[in-house]
């Protein structure tokens, strides 16, 4: 998702629109990380890796795990 400019979505807002298109509780977001930009790989694709990478990094400066 990537959010108009100037405005920073928040968790309890991505939660009610997934909820009012049927999404699943288990399908639902426990937390909300905004990103300057995506990891890519070579061939253009997004690094799923490298984001998990990103994604731990901040969650353990944040004392989260």
């Amino acid at each position: 998702m990537v959010p108009r400019p100037g405005t920073k979505p928040m968790l309890e807002e991505v939660v009610s629109f997934l909820k009012g298109k049927g999404a699943s509780v288990l399908q639902l977001p426990e937390r909300l990380e905004l990103i300057d930009e995506l990891p890519m790989t070579k061939v253009g694709k997004v690094d799923k890796k490298g984001l998990r990478e990103v994604i731990k990094k901040k969650m353990e400066q944040e004392g989260v795990i």
